[in-house]
């Protein structure tokens, strides 16, 4: 039964369901409207229903701001973590930076500036390759004390 033009309905007519595939919303008007009640009862499920509409909005938007406060907390803890995480690594490179100077007043004598510098063995053994070919003085002393 199809009512397009807006006729007023029988409520026998209600009673029996249409053939064809209706949503369990619509089944559930036409049996409240096989019903027969007066149009202050229709007007109390309406109000009713605009109750729980508005009751169940109120609901989300308090689940809505719950959430948003809790993300808020986890983004502050996980901010502060970071803040935490940057100190401890500025207090490390502090730790791991060179200790300043001493002395800064000039020059320091050095009590032993007569001796030459050690070398490394690295630099001895490239010492000794590249004097190969050449003769010391001191090599020609020793081999003439020794003859």
């Amino acid at each position: 039964m199809v009512n397009t033009a807006l006729k007023p309905l029988d409520p026998k007519e209600c009673e029996e369901l249409p053939k064809t595939k209706m949503v369990k919303a619509l089944q559930s008007a036409y049996t409240l409207a096989s019903k027969n009640h007066d149009l202050d009862y229709y007007k109390g499920v309406l109000q009713e229903f605009h109750k729980a509409e508005k009751e169940w909005m109120e609901q989300v938007a308090k689940e809505e701001a719950e959430m948003a406060r809790v993300a808020e907390e986890k983004a502050k803890a996980a901010e502060e973590a970071e803040k935490e995480e940057e100190e401890e690594e500025a207090a490390k490179k502090e730790k791991k930076k060179k200790a300043p100077r001493k002395s800064k007043d000039g020059d320091v004598e050095m009590e032993d500036a007569a001796e030459a510098p050690k070398s490394s063995k690295k630099r001895k053994k490239e010492a000794e390759s590249e004097g190969e070919g050449k003769v010391s003085l001191e090599s020609l002393f020793r081999l003439r004390d020794v003859c």
